[in-house]
């Protein structure tokens, strides 16, 4: 009986051993190709009040295996401008999709003139992403027209 109870913590203590092995953190980055869409308004102090949404196709690379590297990204989100356009604060909330229909919720922003701090983090998942968490910085990579915007990230993300 003795070795039955020594053998089942045994099997207990293997398992949950190997689960927290099973853990694991990646180096990923990710170009996101957005179509924008902004209204601005014009406060009674001459600052800018920029309320924005954009869509696209976020391509990320470094996932572990069964994470596709394509997700579908709808974003919104608010800034505030002095009246020559130096960013005082953005935030933004942005809800990946792939293709199966799994996905996360990321919140973020930017507090500096030059977005340098722009960063982003999971709030909320389901589907395969459900225990996955996410922590990113961002930037502003360029613009292709107008209303089309290219941006990257570099971050960290877990599995349980």
């Amino acid at each position: 009986m003795k070795l039955l109870k020594q053998s089942i913590a045994c099997f207990v203590a293997f398992f949950i051993i190997s689960g927290a092995a099973l853990a694991d953190t990646v180096t990923f980055t990710g170009t996101g190709y957005m179509t924008m869409n902004m209204e601005i308004s014009t406060m009674s102090d001459g600052r800018n009040l920029q309320k924005y949404t954009n869509t696209g196709v976020w391509v990320q690379e470094g996932l572990p295996e069964g994470f596709p590297s394509n997700v579908v990204g709808d974003c919104q989100g608010a800034a505030v401008t002095t009246p020559e356009w130096a960013s005082l604060g953005d935030t933004f909330i942005c809800i990946a999709t792939d293709i199966d229909g799994d996905g996360f919720i990321n919140a973020g922003g930017s507090t500096k003139p030059d977005y340098s701090d722009c960063h982003a983090e999971t709030v909320a998942a389901w589907g395969k992403y459900a225990d996955v968490t996410q922590s990113v910085k961002c930037r502003f990579a360029g613009r292709v027209t107008p209303n089309a915007i290219i941006l990257t990230w570099t971050g960290e993300f877990t599995t349980p």
